[in-house]
């Protein structure tokens, strides 16, 4: 003999719990598993109405272990049947609470971006924060950058002490760059490829080749914030989807800014313990990506950032 489903609902109603059925679960558990162990005989019907009054009285709260003592008894394959069922939908509910949580912009989504050259340098990174956001827009809860998705140079400034101009020597960029694997590990270092597969080109680019607009940010002296960034760079940056499933995992990576043959700036993107994550997605992604950009009206993704 087992509780009906309304039975037990009505026994957890009157609990008046907003997450009632993972509240009700192991207790219904709990039940379940002391009716299995009455003697099949008359006595069994009135027992089994205390037993379940019983735990409807009780306070609803989740002792593992007692559920784990009651089940131990009864297992079939390793787990009774009543305990099997009650611990996938115990597990399966607070599942899809979690999922179920909104993500905060500005706190899950967050990766910052540090100066780490302090002397003899001409540009000034000031508490940068980039926050990251998904095909679709909306907020990731855990920075990483997605391709296709979208980037904002949220907050910070930088300064320009001393005016860079493409006429006194290119304004190149060096990276470093680090996969935590090991089997690709390093592959950038200063500029130079540290992976036979990799070409030189990759580790060093011109920025006033690849990015015009940012190359003009460093040709007078001033201080900008986010606001004063160039339109292409302001609000939502929609990065394309890439199609080289290498990139994908976790990197650690930082650029150095020679104007001539001087390092004039340097940052590390994200923190220098931790890992920044890179994400490609798949054509579902690249689908929703466009009905994206095509609803906010962003230019095409830049594939280069």
């Amino acid at each position: 003999m087992y509780p009906s489903k309304t039975f037990v609902k009505r026994g957890c109603a009157r609990k008046g719990m907003s997450l009632r059925i993972v509240a009700c679960a192991p207790t219904y558990l709990f039940a379940l598993c002391r009716l299995r162990r009455l003697p099949a005989n008359g006595e069994r019907k009135g027992e089994s109405k205390r037993i379940l009054h019983e735990h409807q009285r009780r306070s609803f709260y989740v002792d593992y272990r007692r559920i784990d003592r009651c089940c131990s008894g009864h297992k079939i394959m390793g787990l009774s049947m009543p305990c099997a069922f009650a611990w996938i939908l115990l597990f399966t509910t607070l599942s899809t609470a979690v999922a179920a949580k909104e993500c905060t912009d500005g706190k899950d989504n967050v990766i910052s971006i540090h100066d780490v050259l302090d002397e003899n340098k001409s540009i000034a990174f000031n508490d940068v924060k980039i926050y990251t956001y998904g095909p679709d827009g909306k907020v990731l809860c855990k920075p990483a950058l997605t391709f296709p998705g979208f980037l904002k140079i949220a907050s910070g400034s930088i300064t320009v002490t001393e005016p860079l101009t493409s006429s006194n020597g290119h304004i190149q960029l060096a990276f470093t760059v680090e996969q935590n694997s090991f089997m690709v590990g390093k592959v950038c270092e200063n500029g130079i490829s540290k992976n036979s597969f990799v070409p030189n080109e990759i580790c060093k680019l011109d920025l006033c080749a690849v990015a015009p607009a940012l190359c003009k940010i460093f040709e007078e002296a001033h201080s900008i914030s986010t606001s004063d960034l160039p339109s292409d760079y302001g609000g939502l940056v929609p990065l394309g989807p890439l199609d080289m499933s290498v990139v994908a995992g976790e990197w650690k990576a930082s650029i150095s800014l020679s104007h001539g043959d001087a390092v004039v700036a340097g940052i590390q993107i994200g923190d220098s313990d931790k890992w920044t994550t890179i994400v490609l997605g798949d054509e579902r992604d690249v689908k929703t990506f466009e009905k994206t950009q095509e609803k906010l009206k962003l230019s095409k993704g830049k594939e280069e950032l």
